[in-house]
């Protein structure tokens, strides 16, 4: 009898096919995952859209809902992550690739929505603001964090979450100093195009598992498409310095009759200078992102040269001196002015002959410097940004004082002139919507005080919702610095909201009392002979 032939059991059958089975993949992503460059890459500049913002709505209001808007636009992500379909089957190029094109046309949003936002209001225009210019790149960037990390098992894709990119994503709002006086719309057009070349060009040693499945004509119609974009945005938003550089066929920046004379980045934001015209009176201003530094009345004044070159029987090609227009020009708003007013309680009447200093901590548009020059008093002016001051000379008027001028930090330039003494000193820090806290303790008006004769004025400019803590904690330092205070406000109460100019003076022993003014008081403003 021949040996029966072994045969395998149906249930042993069964097991080793079970074990020979693949597993499936632990993903829930039907597309391959990013790798970590690519995640990396996608988070960098990540606060970049909200400072474009700033001239808008200035830095504090912008950043005042940045940690409910984060979290909301993360909750969105997440969701829509796990519900849509959608960007589980796009694969990550594709995510990258669409991210670069947000990013490369962000200040364009801005600019064409910046108008309607403000109409808005603050608070709610705010949120419009930051939800149209961070929320598709910000679900984009979750959405590729998210790709990446649920490659991994449940356990691995939640520590690949805490650990790796959460933390990026924290981190993704620093700037290093040597990038932050670089235009945003540079550093996000850079940033977009870099994302679209390395998501759209097969780099093997970077994503070898990943190749790229654009043909090399598309690949070369999507980086053309994208630099034509970035360079559309760039030439038509004012805020980009390529923008004088904007060809003919392309629509003007602003209305004709608000015209950018310049702008520019510098320390305190974006320093802009402007014409516009108000019930059909011309005025040029300086801001600094969405604060006025100070105005002109230029109508009147440009109205007054153009006659006296008539009288002179000079040729109408002759080009208007517009450095007489803004030497003779006055302020569009009275707060500049009552500065001046600091004349009036310093130095006695029977003093005023004597040489008298003056420090402007401050500079603005430096109207306040030009009316103090204008009546003999020898000043000298402290201010921290450096493109201020060129502009109030280029477009303003303002000649080099008689003391001097110092782009430094005011709290640097006492300290080292500890043995200058002055009649006066104006201090007029608000910018961008909100002020140097440091100018503002004990100590600095401690150290003002110092540098004051015995008989000296310190004139302070304050602005803000006067019911709010943090004019009560500016206001109640200023009073217990000083023996004695007299405030002015510019004009009848609207609201909460004021613009003020305190008078303190240094010496305990003598409150504020203001002399009559005298002929010599008055400058021969042309828009004041104008409204009559």
């Amino acid at each position: 009898m021949s040996p029966k032939t072994a045969r395998p059991s149906p249930s042993r059958k069964r097991s080793s096919s079970n074990v020979a089975a693949p597993s499936p993949p632990p993903s829930s992503s039907s597309t391959p995952p990013p790798p970590l460059w690519a995640v990396a890459a996608t988070l960098l500049f990540a606060s970049t859209p909200t400072r474009v913002l700033y001239p808008l709505f200035s830095a504090s209001p912008t950043e005042s809902i940045s940690s409910a808007l984060q979290v909301l636009l993360a909750f969105v992500a997440v969701v829509t992550y796990a519900l849509l379909p959608l960007p589980r089957l796009l694969r990550w190029q594709v995510l990258v690739v669409g991210l670069g094109l947000v990013l490369v046309s962000t200040d364009g949003v801005a600019r064409v929505g910046g108008e309607r936002w403000m109409k808005l209001g603050v608070d709610a225009g705010v949120w419009v603001a930051r939800l149209a210019v961070e929320g598709p790149a910000t679900v984009l960037r979750w959405w590729i964090v998210l790709k990446w990390a649920m490659a991994r098992d449940r356990r691995g894709s939640v520590r690949a979450l805490c650990v790796v990119a959460l933390p990026l994503y924290l981190a993704s709002g620093w700037q290093p100093p040597a990038i932050q006086l670089v235009p945003e719309c540079y550093i996000l057009q850079a940033h977009g195009l870099l994302l679209i070349l390395l998501a759209s060009t097969p780099i093997p040693s970077l994503s070898p598992s990943t190749p790229s499945t654009l043909s090399p004509h598309l690949r070369i119609l999507l980086l053309l498409f994208s630099l034509s974009l970035a360079l559309l945005t760039s030439f038509t938003s004012t805020h980009c310095p390529s923008s004088s550089l904007r060809p003919a066929f392309l629509p003007p920046l602003t209305n004709s009759t608000s015209p950018i004379l310049a702008s520019k980045k510098s320390l305190t934001g974006w320093i802009v200078v402007g014409e516009t015209e108000n019930k059909g009176h011309s005025f040029r201003y300086l801001r600094a992102d969405h604060s006025l530094l100070g105005g002109l009345w230029v109508g009147p004044a440009r109205k007054e040269v153009v006659e006296k070159m008539l009288e002179m029987k000079v040729g109408m090609w002759e080009k208007v001196d517009e450095n007489a227009v803004v030497g003779t020009a006055e302020s569009i708003y009275s707060t500049f002015i009552m500065q001046e007013i600091a004349r009036f309680a310093g130095v006695p009447e029977k003093q005023m002959k004597r040489s008298e200093k003056a420090l402007i901590i401050g500079l603005g548009a430096g109207l306040a410097a030009r009316s103090f020059e204008m009546h003999g008093v020898k000043t000298t002016i402290v201010e921290i940004d450096p493109v201020v001051y060129e502009f109030a000379t280029e477009y303003f008027g303002v000649t080099k004082p008689t003391g001097g001028v110092a782009l430094e930090d005011a709290r640097v330039f006492l300290s080292r002139e500890s043995k200058v003494r002055y009649d006066y000193i104006i201090h007029d820090v608000f910018t961008g919507g909100t002020v140097p806290s440091t100018l503002f303790t004990s100590e600095f008006w401690t150290l003002t005080k110092s540098r004051l004769l015995p008989t000296g004025i310190v004139a302070i400019n304050f602005a803000g919702n006067i019911t709010s803590r943090a004019s009560h904690l500016v206001l109640s330092t200023i009073l217990s610095s000083f023996s004695h205070c007299r405030a002015w406000e510019d004009g009848p109460p609207k609201g909460d909201y004021r613009n003020i100019v305190v008078l303190c003076s240094a010496n305990p022993d003598r409150p504020i009392r203001m002399r009559n003014p005298v002929q010599v008081d008055f400058i021969p403003y042309p828009t004041a002979i104008s409204y009559g």
